[in-house]
């Protein structure tokens, strides 16, 4: 029976496999390492009082926490709202960004497995779920962010559910990694 426990515990992959498998994703460790910034265009919609459309060009600087969104709000047909903000103490520069949450579970030292398929490990103080199978999504702070329509390396969809309900959505028209 001993004999049975061992093998099946040395069959199951270590959480730090199950990120760099999920990592192999985005062309591998080194090369998320190598991403110093990421800028992504295109467009989405959020769920709230009411639905808003918005186009979007998103830059972020992956080597210091760094994010600039600059969004067109379309309010009606022929009506938009123009924005460029840079939000301060924001959780977008990681659940945003698939190589940030990789890397940063990766580094955990309190990284853990949460069943076969998830890690599970601590940022800011608060608890970051990861599914590393069969969809890559992240959970954190009630929000989950899965990652789909993969192209070069490089999510081109994202979105956002609470409760199981859709917040947010993204889609990736053209992203540039440099």
């Amino acid at each position: 029976m001993i004999l049975i426990c061992l093998a099946l515990a040395l069959g199951q992959p270590s959480p730090r496999d199950r990120v760099r498998g999920a990592l192999d994703s985005l062309g591998g460790e080194s090369r998320a390492r190598a991403i110093a910034s990421v800028r992504i265009e295109g467009a989405g919609y959020a769920t709230g009082d009411d639905l808003t459309t918005f186009a979007f060009i998103e830059t972020r600087d992956d080597r210091h926490p760094h994010l600039i969104q600059d969004v067109t709000v379309v309010v009606r047909p022929g009506v938009s709202r123009h924005s460029v903000h840079t939000p301060k103490d924001s959780d977008d520069w990681l659940t945003e960004a698939p190589e940030n949450v990789l890397l940063a579970a990766l580094d955990a030292p309190d990284l853990t497995t949460e069943d076969e398929a998830s890690v599970r490990f601590t940022w800011r103080g608060r608890t970051v779920r990861v599914h590393c199978a069969p969809h890559l999504a992240v959970e954190l702070d009630g929000a989950t962010t899965v990652y789909s329509h993969w192209r070069d390396h490089y999510p081109r969809r994202w979105t956002v559910t609470r409760g199981g309900t859709v917040v947010e959505s993204y889609t990736a028209d053209r992203v540039t990694i440099w």
